[in-house]
């Protein structure tokens, strides 16, 4: 029997995890900047280098944006906490968040890393 199109994605789609699909989205987001979706205009963050030029003041205001914006864009979850690590490089601020699956009620930790360049990386984080 042929498959159909639908068959094929919706294969790809069951191998996806809840925690692998969060990421997922949750890097779209804080790899998008702000303004760049006319329709969406707060969808993403702010351009990064302003908070890298005040690091006293940058990073904590950073977390604050991250976690708006993923209260906004990011309803799977809710952000019971954000904390700050700290990193070798100043190019880099590191996050941890603290999170809730509200599906499925279980609690979870993201790394965030956010270079001076712009990027964001997003993983899974254990201890």
């Amino acid at each position: 029997m042929r498959k159909t199109l639908f068959d094929i994605l919706s294969e790809n789609y069951k191998s996806i995890s809840v925690m692998d699909s969060l990421i997922q989205n949750i890097t779209l987001i804080l790899n998008a900047r702000k303004g760049n979706l006319k329709h969406l205009p707060d969808y993403g963050l702010s351009e990064i280098e302003p908070y890298f030029q005040n690091k006293q003041n940058g990073q904590l205001d950073l977390a604050r944006e991250i976690v708006d914006v993923l209260a906004l864009y990011e309803k799977r979850i809710k952000i019971s906490g954000i904390t700050s690590r700290r990193v070798g490089s100043t190019n880099v601020f590191s996050y941890i968040i603290h999170a809730v699956d509200l599906a499925l009620g279980s609690e979870f930790y993201l790394q965030i890393d956010v270079f001076a360049d712009s990027k964001v990386r997003v993983k899974e984080y254990k201890d």
